[in-house]
């Protein structure tokens, strides 16, 4: 069933409407069809992503949503490396610059946690476009990992891992230990699927007072953390 309109003018109009909710009814509905029906179609048209080069650095291509100044030639690679389309990845990468001179970011190391892995898009942005970054990704859910390597160009490497676990108890885990290296920046890109809880992003567990406790036991003493 097409339920798509046929012009600007006809998306705007009172008729157009009343017969999309008529037609639709109670049904389960998407622009362009099911997604299992359109997932091999669209395959078709993204460039699967490169693999890391012997050196360690990934390709990526230039943007215009957010750029970010390179020390090296850029080469063409995955889109998903080149821009940030969330907004709130947008303003976690904007929140480095508390860290020190913009200017002098490309060249800091850094070290990232990312909690919370998606379709990889910012853990793959902060380490494609921050040379020296190191960042480990927690994810809970081992399929999501599967989707986002096979579906997202998503990749580890020497200086990004993802680590199958529950972030509270990665984290609680890390706050517990003697000596270990300190992160420069902890990131919470999780959300709840619960709306009983009346917090999503990030659930209340997560800003709960005794574990914030424990990330800022693993931030070094200027880190930050990022939600």
């Amino acid at each position: 069933m097409n339920l798509l309109p046929k012009s600007c003018q006809e998306f705007g109009s009172v008729d157009y409407w009343e017969k999309f909710f008529q037609q639709r009814g109670r049904r389960a509905f998407e622009w362009y069809g099911s997604y299992l029906e359109l997932c091999g179609v669209l395959h078709k048209y993204i460039k699967p992503r490169e693999k890391p080069r012997r050196n360690g650095k990934r390709t990526g291509r230039s943007s215009g949503l957010l750029t970010l100044q390179r020390t090296s030639p850029q080469p063409q690679g995955s889109p998903l490396t080149s821009y940030l389309c969330c907004e709130h990845h947008k303003a976690m990468i904007a929140g480095l610059a508390l860290l020190r001179n913009p200017e002098l970011l490309l060249e800091t190391p850094l070290a990232l946690l990312v909690v919370g892995l998606g379709g990889g898009s910012l853990p793959l942005f902060v380490h494609d476009h921050f040379p020296k970054s190191c960042v480990d990704a927690v994810e809970i859910d081992p399929s999501v990992l599967e989707v986002a390597t096979q579906w997202f160009g998503f990749s580890q490497s020497d200086r990004m891992k993802v680590h199958i676990a529950d972030g509270l108890d990665y984290i609680t885990s890390l706050a517990g230990r003697e000596a270990w290296p300190y992160y420069s920046v902890v990131v919470f890109d999780v959300i709840s699927k619960d709306p009983t809880l009346g917090m999503s992003c990030p659930p209340p567990a997560f800003v709960d007072q005794p574990f914030l406790q424990k990330v800022k036991s693993i931030l070094t003493p200027e880190g930050l953390l990022l939600s």
